[in-house]
């Protein structure tokens, strides 16, 4: 390791440069120069603490405290340099990276995977309102308890249980991205689970009938234009989505050249789909024969409804129910959108009976716990109907005769008595009996007598046998006796 002052040349002239440099061998053997401070003094420390650290990263062993407080002192350029010939990890350089740089950093990496630009703001906007509230400046300041504080806070303000999930969700995602570029060494929020959102449900969509759809297609036909579509042209749109469980975004960006009429499908292409891939979903054959009309003469490219913004869309729907006379909020306080007819696309394939791994791949769903939590709901007659077949407790109704009601234990053993006696054969009810008396054949029984024992198994014994116990025939292990005649 050498200390020296770099010269050159101006105007003719030989000058020393004013900080010294200092040259030592790295972990690989590579000479290296690296330009430190203007006193000498302090460069060959500094030279000995870098001598230091390639020795110890030749030796796999990790920097000590006063090592490691002495690269955090160095400018962030030459820790950078550091960087790139592999004497430091790249976090050691993130940890005195701003925080708001690293954010700039994740939001660049989310638009270049090819997110939407609502996606990415939204995304940013969600952690760097946490990490704001939370004080952070740097990566290393990030903690859970800071941020748990944070989202107390945000409950102490109303903010819904889903609000606060999806932020705390941004952060998890952005201190995972921090975790793959190395510039973080774990997730200090990978422990923290969401809130349970259904205990805070703040807008529940409800489905329609059957019946208030059909109300609804027929009142949208013969009204005026709205959304950009007149009335036909709008009951169309609404029976596709009804008929599909597409999206409102999914449906405004289909084109005429996605729909396949041939083969009763359409193709939701991945630049429009949640997902972000490529489906083609059938289409019900009673929609075929109105899509020809409404795509015939466009071109491929040409949108396959002049549908106007979400906004219009949204306004539009809401002014079709009530025309329609159907009330968008119902006793339960569900309400009901356009987004409501893809709920009640997927709520009829479940009442059809249709298998719920069909349903999820219909709804393009990663979970069927999402497609039959969230989306099958149980209208109320079908609930009301439920529990009408329960059994009746109204005491004020007579209860129906049993045949025994009314009878002790004693008249039951005559009753099981007298008819052993008239078949002539061993008869055993039950332990319970057999224990309090005997049921020993008579002993003028013949063969030519009937028998009247249920589930009999064995023929009776031959005449001279023993006569113990184990002879008895058996029956099943709760014997019910059949009436054969009344016994007076």
């Amino acid at each position: 390791m050498r200390i020296f002052q770099a010269q050159y040349t101006l105007d003719g002239r030989a000058k020393k440069a004013a900080k010294w440099t200092v040259e030592f061998r790295d972990h690989h053997g590579v000479t290296r120069r690296l330009t430190l401070f203007r006193d000498k003094s302090a460069t060959r420390e500094a030279g000995n603490k870098l001598q230091r650290l390639a020795d110890l990263r030749r030796m796999q062993q990790p920097p000590g405290r006063e090592l490691g407080q002495f690269l955090e002192s160095l400018p962030p350029d030459r820790r950078e340099k550091l960087v790139v010939w592999g004497m430091l990890e790249p976090e050691s350089v993130a940890a005195s990276k701003s925080l708001l740089a690293h954010l700039d950093d994740w939001k660049a990496a989310l638009a270049a995977k090819s997110n939407t630009a609502q996606h990415v703001a939204h995304q940013f906007q969600r952690a760097r309102d946490v990490f704001q509230r939370a004080g952070f400046r740097t990566l290393s300041e990030v903690n859970a308890t800071a941020v748990q504080k944070v989202m107390q806070a945000m409950r102490d303000e109303d903010v819904a249980f889903r609000t606060i999930n999806f932020r705390l969700g941004a952060c998890k995602q952005f201190l995972r991205w921090a975790q793959r570029e190395r510039r973080a060494g774990d997730n200090p929020l990978a422990y923290l689970e969401p809130l349970n959102a259904k205990l805070d449900v703040r807008r529940e969509r409800r489905v329609l009938s059957p019946d208030e759809c059909v109300t609804l297609l027929r009142a949208v036909e013969s009204t005026g234009k709205r959304a950009c579509m007149q009335g036909p042209e709008r009951a169309l749109f609404y029976r596709l989505a009804l008929g599909t469980g597409l999206r409102a975004k999914e449906c405004r960006a289909l084109k005429a050249g996605d729909f396949d009429l041939v083969n009763s499908a359409l193709r939701v292409r991945a630049s429009t789909s949640k997902n972000r891939r490529e489906v083609w979903q059938p289409l019900p054959g009673e929609l075929v024969e109105p899509l020809k009309e409404q795509l015939r003469g466009k071109l491929p490219l040409a949108p396959a409804f002049s549908v106007g913004s979400a906004n219009a869309l949204s306004k539009a729907f809401k002014s079709d129910l009530k025309d329609a006379g159907i009330a968008r909020c119902d006793d339960s306080g569900r309400l009901a959108d356009f987004h409501s007819l893809r709920h009640t696309f997927i709520t009829n394939l479940a009442n059809s009976g249709v298998h719920p791994n069909v349903a999820k791949t219909l709804a393009r769903h990663s979970t069927i716990t999402l497609t039959m939590d969230r989306y099958s709901h149980v209208r109320l007659e079908d609930e009301r109907r439920a529990v009408e077949l329960l059994p009746s407790l109204d005491t004020r109704q007579p209860q129906k005769a049993t045949g025994t009601a009314g009878m002790g234990i004693n008249a039951q053993d005559n009753l099981a008595s007298g008819l052993a006696s008239q078949g002539g054969q061993p008869c055993k009810t039950s332990a319970k009996h057999d224990a309090k008396q005997d049921f020993s054949a008579p002993e003028n029984a013949t063969a030519d007598q009937p028998q009247t024992c249920m589930d009999s198994t064995k023929s009776a014994p031959e005449a001279g046998s023993e006569a113990d116990d184990s002879w008895r025939w058996r029956g099943d292990s709760n014997p019910r006796m059949t009436v054969l005649q009344t016994v007076a």
